[in-house]
């Protein structure tokens, strides 16, 4: 240490060591050596014999050391040394006070066992795009961690008791997952479960059903009463953009003008074919002008209808 010439700043006190206790028997791995210390101390030097643990700062009177690796199991003997920086005649320097001592005991506490999943079931393919995983563990288990292959889940599991419970925070992938899980006390990790498997299949999309004529100029058309109406009500039917194939479709003629088929119905009953086209026969206006519609629905499906718009004109 250098020697300062004529005159020597005051030393501070000693340091205040809180925690650990004296004697005191601790289980966490890297327990903090912490306390306080006194005006005009500006930081804290710790040390274990010769090994230095660093120097920490001096914050509104306290200060504290983690330290970077685990303690060793045992006894422990840890000095605190505070400091500050001095004016003296020739420069500026550090001045150290005493050290105070703190001696204790390691008690470090087993791994505890690696967890178990219970669910889903090893093998299971499911739908459910935030399927929550589920297991046991160790009584005293804090908190237990999951990884998807090598990737590591984020958030942790609830832990309740022996039981825990991973909800994740946004949808699975579709395809496979190997989950693993990992349980976590008093500093101290288990290894890593047997890995559970399982897939997720997306859901299937909601089924979007069109309607559509065949000749877009069939609706709104007109016809002079008592004569055919010239564009056919043909219809295509698709499902998420798929014809649908020997669906029952039925069209039936909604109005007072006396209009219907060639059969002589108000109905007409059809099916898809495999291009998804439900053919219509001919339509005739009746004798009492006026707007009518044609309804086009399914028995099989009541998400399939549409109305077509007619007219019939007076006679010329």
């Amino acid at each position: 240490m250098k020697e300062h010439a004529l005159h020597t700043p005051p030393h501070p006190p000693p340091p205040e060591i809180d925690s650990p206790k004296e004697k005191s028997t601790v289980t966490d791995p890297r327990q903090s050596i912490a306390g306080t210390a006194d005006s005009p101390a500006q930081w804290v030097s710790v040390a274990e014999g010769s090994k230095s643990l660093g120097s920490h700062p001096v914050s509104h009177g306290s200060w504290a050391c983690t330290p970077a690796k685990d303690w060793t199991e045992g006894s422990h003997t840890v000095s605190a040394t505070a400091g500050y920086t001095a004016q003296f005649d020739d420069g500026y320097g550090p001045v150290y006070s005493a050290p105070s001592y703190v001696t204790f005991d390691v008690a470090i506490p087993p791994a505890p066992a690696a967890p178990a999943i219970s669910s889903p079931a090893e093998g299971a393919t499911v739908t459910d795009v935030r399927q929550q995983v589920t297991g046991t563990a160790e009584r005293g288990v804090e908190k237990v961690t999951l990884a998807d292959g090598s990737t590591a889940l984020p958030g942790e599991a609830h832990v309740t008791g022996t039981a825990w419970t991973y909800t994740p925070g946004a949808d699975w992938a579709p395809g496979a997952h190997t989950i693993t899980a990992v349980a976590h006390r008093s500093g101290r990790n288990s290894s890593a479960s047997t890995p559970r498997h399982f897939s997720v299949q997306a859901p299937s999309p909601t089924p979007t059903v069109s309607v559509e004529l065949v000749d877009p100029l069939a609706d709104n058309q007109e016809a002079e009463a008592d004569c055919a109406f010239t564009h056919k009500l043909d219809v295509h039917i698709t499902e998420n953009g798929d014809a649908v194939r020997a669906l029952p479709i039925t069209f039936t003629v909604k109005g007072s003008t006396g209009s219907d088929f060639v059969t002589g119905a108000a109905t007409y009953p059809s099916h898809t074919d495999d291009n998804g086209v439900a053919p219509a026969t001919t339509l005739y206006a009746g004798d009492t002008p006026g707007s009518f519609t044609v309804s086009v629905t399914s028995s099989s499906r009541a998400d399939v209808g549409k109305d077509i718009h007619l007219t019939v004109r007076p006679r010329s």
